[in-house]
């Protein structure tokens, strides 16, 4: 019965022991993936800043393009009417 008492006891013993390393393990491997998220995390609000960035600079080049536009109708517009007074005279 002791012997059995003892045996029982290491084997407990190495089972808590056993417990242990793998919780220790377990909070390890937790700790990397919280760096890994936070640094993803952070690679994705410069991504979206940078996202951001190039969307007001698509905006402000489709604003350019507009007024280009503009500007070569008025200029085609006053080629005609240079064009008419040129004909009259």
């Amino acid at each position: 019965m002791y012997i059995l008492q003892q045996e029982l006891s290491l084997k407990l013993s190495s089972l808590e022991m056993e417990s242990k390393e793998k919780c220790e393990k377990l909070q390890a491997d937790a700790q990397r993936q919280v760096g890994e998220l936070e640094t993803l995390q952070k690679e994705s609000e410069s991504h979206q800043l940078q996202a951001d960035l190039l969307a007001k600079e698509v905006d402000q080049l489709q604003t350019v393009i507009e007024e280009k536009g503009h500007v070569i109708l008025q200029c085609n517009e006053n080629e005609k009417q240079l064009n008419q007074q040129l004909i009259k005279v």
